[in-house]
């Protein structure tokens, strides 16, 4: 018997809403007034990293604009990211353990010579090239060691490293898997506390993403790294460079400062939250454990004038729903406290005069109020508000939406012949006979009925051939519950006979392939719960979307003549043999195209709000 689809199993704080008034931002108006708990755990990743400090390092990687780079700090060591670092180094270093900082290879005070540039990928998009022969040192001081960040993958030269004018030690970059890998880190022995001069001299030509000088956090205590680019908007960090960096470092938090320079642009408040949704996706497909978010919402760029293009509020309201809708994994902090509404109005000296960035002072403060943040998360009375709601019937594009509400003529426990689609270009119905028919049952979520797949008797349906065959990319949204207290793999939905996307599960990670079986996992099982799953079969765009939470993995699935639909098959493998489901199917919906995070979001909205699932 064929299994053409799933292998065999393997072993493998938000403040209180102080706006006065309703705002319309990205993704749709305000739909409701809600007091939240207000002791909630927030920031998991981020407490259950700090926990082991004692003993191995706690990281938190910071993104940002100009003002995450230091732009306005009259010296490195005063930018918000390393004040807050100070901060954090003060309340949690073990004892003994006064903490280093981070300095990248663009910094001010390193001394090169030879062939040196920038590339825009790494940390902060700013690594240093270096050419064959070329040179770039620094003196650090109240050092007991350097780590040193550099590329890896094919093309990756080879660069020396001396230290104090020492013997000078060769360090070989990984040049296999991809290209402008970030994830090569080397890490000296330690020194005796003091001063310390590095050299770092290109053998090939090499890229060095920067440097952490340790002071006694070698292998304990809290390391804080700067991300951050001037002029940066949301969309230059979806790059896979930074998240790589992210996962090889295990950070635990990551503050991502960002929408100043869109709301100065002009750019629409919905397309930097769409932006901010991928890399904060991005990231956590990446990094697992996915490290915890943290959105400070800064003041508003002075320099804007009294038109801008959207109010900066709407940027803030963003932030915050997507704070509000993943409390544990996502927070929002407001560090924007006691900035001024205009220059002339500085009386604490916290802005520069180019009413843009932060002076010492300023700086000093946004890294006092993050950290203030990350003492207590809590959510207050707030408005939230979810995305516009789109319902799957009316989505461009739309080859069939097959809704159990729509079946008519059959009692509880019924068996179902016929599921015809309710909306859509491909009318062919979903259809079985004899045994292996699935059940009608009713009332079963949200007062409304279900499609129940039984894999013990063999049920699916099938619409037989459509009228043509739909090659990829291709969305599909469903409403379900699996069983996957089962040993063998099941099969959600596939097509026809190899020809096929498909959506299954083992008892211990999701599947999906398009024209080949388990091309990406996810990072986590499925529950027994009723969920609205949206998966995008797109090449190396592709992704599983677990209602609205952080279960969300980012991967690649085939493009090739086999990755299309000629038809559907639900609850079995693409030949109807094997993989049958256990489960149950109330709404699924099957687009020919790609669907935007916006309309992800919309679609996840509106299923929630029409099944009652807390997804939205």
């Amino acid at each position: 018997m064929v299994d053409y689809d799933l292998p065999a199993i393997s072993t493998d704080p938000l403040d209180p809403d102080v706006w006065g008034q309703d705002v319309t931002d990205a993704f749709g108006a305000f739909d409701a007034e809600v007091e939240a708990p207000r002791a909630v755990q927030a920031l998991r990743s981020w407490r259950a990293s700090l926990a082991g400090r004692w003993t191995s390092p706690t990281r938190i990687v910071c993104i940002g604009s100009s003002t995450t780079f230091g732009t306005g700090a009259s010296v490195i060591d005063r930018r918000y990211v390393n004040r807050l670092g100070d901060l954090l180094h003060g309340r949690f270093n073990p004892p003994g353990i006064p903490g280093g900082a981070h300095v990248a290879g663009v910094d001010t005070g390193w001394t090169t010579t030879g062939t040196v540039g920038t590339a825009v990928i790494g940390l902060g998009l700013q690594s240093v090239t270096l050419a064959i022969g070329a040179t770039m040192s620094r003196t650090f001081t109240l050092t007991t060691g350097v780590t040193i960040l550099f590329e890896q993958g094919p093309g990756a030269g080879q660069f020396s490293v001396s230290i104090d004018g020492g013997a000078a030690t060769t360090i070989t970059p990984d040049t296999t898997g991809a290209a402008n890998r970030h994830d090569g880190t080397w890490s000296s022995a330690v020194l005796t506390a003091g001063s310390h001069s590095l050299t770092i001299t290109a053998i090939g030509a090499c890229v060095i993403s920067g440097v952490y000088a340790h002071n006694g956090d070698l292998a304990a205590g809290v390391q804080v790294y700067q991300s951050g680019r001037a002029g940066a908007v949301t969309s230059d960090f979806l790059g896979p460079s930074i998240p790589v960096r992210i996962a090889q470092l295990g950070a635990g938090l990551c503050p991502i400062m960002l929408g100043a320079n869109e709301y100065a642009t002009g750019v629409a408040p919905g397309a930097f939250g769409s932006n901010l949704t991928t890399l904060i996706g991005n990231i956590k497909a990446v990094a697992y454990p996915p490290p915890a978010i943290l959105l400070p919402g800064t003041y508003p760029r002075l320099d804007v004038g009294a038109t801008p293009a959207y109010p900066w509020r709407a940027y803030l309201e963003v932030m915050r729903e997507l704070a509000a809708n993943d409390p544990v994994n996502i927070a929002y902090a407001d560090v924007s406290q006691h900035f001024p509404a205009s220059n002339g109005a500085d009386a604490w000296n916290l802005l520069d005069p180019d009413l843009v960035h932060p002076t010492d002072r300023g700086h000093a403060h946004i890294a006092e109020q993050v950290e203030q943040s990350l003492r207590s998360p809590r959510l207050a009375g707030m408005r939230v508000h979810t995305p516009a709601m789109i319902d799957p019937s009316g989505l461009s594009g739309l080859l069939a939406r097959y809704d159990a509400s729509a079946i008519t003529g059959l009692a509880n426990n019924d068996p179902v012949s016929t599921w015809t689609p309710v909306a859509g270009s491909e009318t062919a119905a979903l259809a079985q006979t004899g045994t292996n028919r699935p059940t009608y049952l009713t009332g079963r979520i949200n007062g409304r009925p279900s499609v129940s797949f039984n894999a013990a008797n063999s049920q699916h349906m099938d619409t037989g051939a459509w009228a043509a065959s739909h090659a990829v990319p291709i969305t599909i949204a469903a409403v379900a519950r699996f069983d996957l207290n089962g040993v063998q793999p099941m099969n959600w939905w596939s097509g026809r006979t190899g020809v096929f996307v498909y959506a299954g599960s083992t008892p211990t990670v999701v599947q999906i392939g398009a024209g080949a079986a388990g091309e990406l996992n996810s990072r986590e099982p499925a529950d027994l719960a009723w969920h609205v799953a949206v998966i995008v079969y797109n090449g190396a765009s592709s992704t599983i979307h677990w209602d609205s939470r952080s279960f969300t993995t980012r991967g690649t699935t085939g493009t090739g003549v086999n990755a299309a639909l000629p038809g559907l098959r639900l609850a079995t493998n693409s030949g109807g043999t094997a993989n049958y489901l256990t489960g149950e199917v109330a709404d699924l919906s099957v687009i020919g195209r790609a669907l935007t995070q916006t309309e992800i979001s919309g679609v996840v909205a509106y299923l929630a709000d029409r099944y009652a699932l807390p997804a939205a």
